[in-house]
């Protein structure tokens, strides 16, 4: 009885200890896998933040197909190509008006370079707001867009003198012709009057064939074109007359049909005149009547005699009486006068 307790006292202190051994253990393994998962997690952020020779980086891709960064935009060869292609074809536009000015730059101000007419071919070069730059004969100046066309005009009608052209056209028997004539010539058939205010001459054409050249005198302010009553300039533009007076009190005269539609477009855009005197000078000039010649832009502009030895007039192409003869009798109603500059 007394050897039977003792071995259960035995069994029983071999079960406590079993018990402390056992739990002492599982604490340092739990405390040996926590140390582990902070070792990997570690371990794992030092793996991503580490660039290791031989491997690609998302900031470090490389376009396999030329091996260089793959940036997303057109290379510099590239784009050169495209721009050449794009600007290697010259762009054409037509002029759809008759004595359409070609200005020095871009502003009703500027000088005119030349006078183009309807049909006539121009390069584009460059856009500047309303006005489009174009080149025609190796010279450049500015129209503005509203007188150009991408197509040739319908009702083109040919012409000898685009700008200075008329001049150049002068061969053969023309020139021969330049010579001033009488009144006693015989008449003149489809007749059409240039003035080039830059050489003071007057030249009196028949269909192609120059007839006469004839000297004159111009506005007390020879230079530049017409922009409003009173300032002594003589116009730029193509014309027509509109008007014979042969009671004038400089001798004769033949009123011209200033202004034209462009001198009136202008000044309306630069609010000289308004839109009912716009609307008037448009319907005289449909209807090729004599215009409205008491508006801003000033008016009775004609070809008229008392000579040509200075500039003198308001405005008016002065010629010598004995020209004047000849061109009253040859110039009738709705002849064509083109001034260039």
């Amino acid at each position: 009885m007394k050897k039977a307790a003792i071995i259960l006292i035995l069994v029983c202190a071999c079960l406590v200890l079993g018990s402390c051994s056992t739990g002492k253990s599982r604490e340092e393994s739990e405390k040996e896998d926590t140390n582990n998962t902070t070792g990997e997690y570690i371990n794992h952020d030092k793996k991503e933040n580490n660039d290791r020779p031989g491997e690609e980086t998302p900031d470090k891709k490389v376009n396999e197909a030329n091996g260089e960064p793959d940036s997303g935009r057109m290379d510099d060869e590239t784009a050169a190509d495209t721009a050449s292609t794009e600007t290697d074809t010259p762009v054409y536009y037509y002029v759809n008006g008759n004595g359409v000015r070609m200005r020095k730059d871009a502003s009703l101000e500027s000088d005119i370079l030349i006078l183009l007419y309807k049909g006539t071919k121009v390069e584009y070069v460059d856009v500047k707001g309303e006005w489009i730059k174009v080149k025609y004969n190796n010279e450049i100046g500015y129209i503005r867009n509203d007188l150009l066309s991408a197509e040739m005009p319908d009702d083109n009608t040919a012409r000898n003198h685009n700008g200075n052209a008329a001049s150049e056209n002068l061969s053969g028997n023309a020139a021969d012709n330049s010579a001033d004539n009488s009144a006693g010539n015989a008449s003149v058939s489809n007749p059409k009057i240039v003035v080039k205010k830059a050489e003071r001459i007057l030249e009196l054409w028949y269909g192609d064939v120059l007839y006469a050249r004839y000297p004159i005198g111009l506005g007390w302010e020879p230079v530049g074109d017409k922009k409003r009553e009173g300032d002594g300039k003589t116009p730029e533009g193509e014309y027509y007359i509109c008007t014979r007076n042969n009671y004038s009190r400089f001798y004769l005269s033949l009123g011209l049909s200033y202004p034209n539609t462009e001198d009136a477009r202008d000044a309306l855009e630069s609010g000289l005149i308004d839109q009912g005197t716009y609307n008037r000078i448009e319907d005289a000039i449909s209807r090729r009547v004599q215009l409205p010649w008491n508006t801003a832009l000033g008016g009775e502009i004609m070809i008229h005699g008392h000579g040509s030895h200075s500039d003198w007039t308001a405005g008016c192409i002065a010629v010598d009486n004995d020209v004047m003869d000849v061109l009253w009798e040859n110039c009738g109603l709705g002849t064509t006068v083109i001034i260039e500059p």
